[in-house]
């Protein structure tokens, strides 16, 4: 939706499924990823990555990334490619750009990603047994993890990185 913050007004611009992780922006692209049933089992669902650019008149442009099936948190990153977090069944996460990827231990769930320019590195948001982490892993590095704000019992949501802070 396009909102008019003068008037108020609001313009729908794209339908979407069922989204399910927020919504990250950078050089003219918004990137989310929804879920989407297979086209052979309803029952078997899998979450993807999709695209949508918006020029100065409103027209809009989507796309879908292919070949994901299991993919979360689609982040926008400089030149309107993405970054995002791929998990498998048996609960291994890895954070991954084009090539690249950042292997998790088996023991950490992620729950949210981000990108911070300034600094060069993805931001996560780790689960392990000793509670939700803020952890970060330079973009195109060796893929190891630092962990910048150490676990506690409390809820972690909505991550941003702007500028080398993180929010």
């Amino acid at each position: 939706v396009k909102v008019n913050t003068l008037t108020g007004e609001e313009k729908v611009l794209k339908y979407t499924g069922q989204v399910n992780t927020g919504l990250s922006y950078a050089d003219g692209r918004l990137w989310w990823t929804e879920f989407r049933a297979s086209t052979f089992w309803e029952q078997k669902v899998g979450s993807v990555p999709v695209w949508m650019e918006i020029d100065a008149k409103g027209k809009t442009r989507s796309g879908v990334v292919n070949g994901s099936k299991r993919t979360m948190f689609a982040t926008a990153m400089p030149g309107g490619d993405h970054a995002d977090v791929s998990y498998d069944p048996g609960g291994s996460y890895s954070i991954r750009y084009g090539a690249w990827r950042s292997d998790l231990p088996d023991n950490v769930s992620v729950h949210g990603l981000a990108y911070d320019g300034k600094s060069d590195s993805f931001y996560f948001i780790g689960l392990d047994d000793d509670g939700m982490w803020i952890g970060s892993v330079k973009k195109n590095g060796t893929g190891s993890f630092d962990v910048v704000v150490p676990a506690t019992y409390s809820t972690l949501s909505n991550l941003r990185a702007v500028d080398g802070r993180i929010y």
